[in-house]
């Protein structure tokens, strides 16, 4: 491929198809890189302690949110949940400890409008303690991580959460 160059006075200007070709690559290199940097975003959350993939849905209002793919930890008292294709490297959802309280846990349905609805999964249906839309939500992980959640939400120190950290317990 030639890329005739046309000079306006003394500066070259290139034909309309290169600079096509060169704003494509340009376009192409960027989404390489922001792939990239997903996937290394991705192993980093996944080598940290208490990490797991798991589905989220903002479940209160009228209309159920939809199903968004991420990776979740648990942090001290809170659950924190980091959407697969945000590039930040802070999590897009924090739940403290203190308001959760798991509603139930069940295999997934057909209503559910799930591309992996199979038994290999559960949803969990969790009350946030917040007002509004974010009053409820449900998570979508494997049987394990449920039965780690659970103990995780019944592990809090007696007396609540804030209880701990207004300094009563030794």
């Amino acid at each position: 491929m030639n890329a005739s160059i046309a000079f306006i006075g003394l500066t070259p200007m290139l034909s309309t198809l290169a600079m096509d070709a060169a704003i494509v690559g340009f376009i192409v290199c960027c989404a390489v890189v922001y792939m990239m940097w997903l996937l290394v975003r991705h192993r980093v959350l996944m080598r940290r302690r208490g990490a797991f993939l798991c589905g989220l849905r903002v479940m209160g209002g009228s209309k159920a949110g939809g199903w968004m793919i991420g990776t979740a930890r648990y942090v001290d008292g809170a659950f924190e949940w980091y959407r697969s294709i945000d590039p930040r490297h802070v999590p897009t959802i924090v739940l403290r400890r203190g308001g959760l309280v798991m509603v139930e846990h069940r295999p997934p349905s057909v209503d559910d409008s799930l591309a992996l609805a199979s038994d290999a999964y559960e949803i969990v249906t969790l009350e946030t303690g917040r007002r509004g839309r974010a009053s409820v939500c449900q998570i979508i992980v494997d049987p394990g991580v449920v039965t780690g959640l659970m103990s995780w939400l019944e592990a809090a120190p007696p007396g609540g959460v804030e209880y701990a950290t207004v300094g009563h317990l030794v």
